[in-house]
């Protein structure tokens, strides 16, 4: 494998690991998610301010998976070397 099919091979399992966060608690209700389901069965659980902290790690999460192919990039790295 060259470093082309490599580099493809991470942009689309970073693109499809992005997906899936985005359809399975963005586009379904976190509700339903498995995780969740099992963290609702504690007495002591608060869902209200948890969500909004799973909601933020989402985000910045995917951002970060877009984000990092392009950080990596030969062409990236050729304009900063030192960087």
């Amino acid at each position: 494998m060259g470093k082309g099919s490599i580099r493809a091979l991470v942009i689309v399992l970073a693109l499809a690991i992005g997906a899936y966060a985005v359809f399975q608690y963005g586009l379904n209700s976190p509700l339903t998610s498995d995780f969740i389901k099992k963290k609702l069965r504690s007495p002591d659980f608060h869902l209200e301010p948890w969500i909004y902290i799973l909601y933020i790690h989402i985000v910045t999460a995917v951002l970060a998976l877009v984000i990092g192919p392009y950080a990596h990039s030969p062409a990236l790295e050729a304009r900063h070397p030192s960087a």
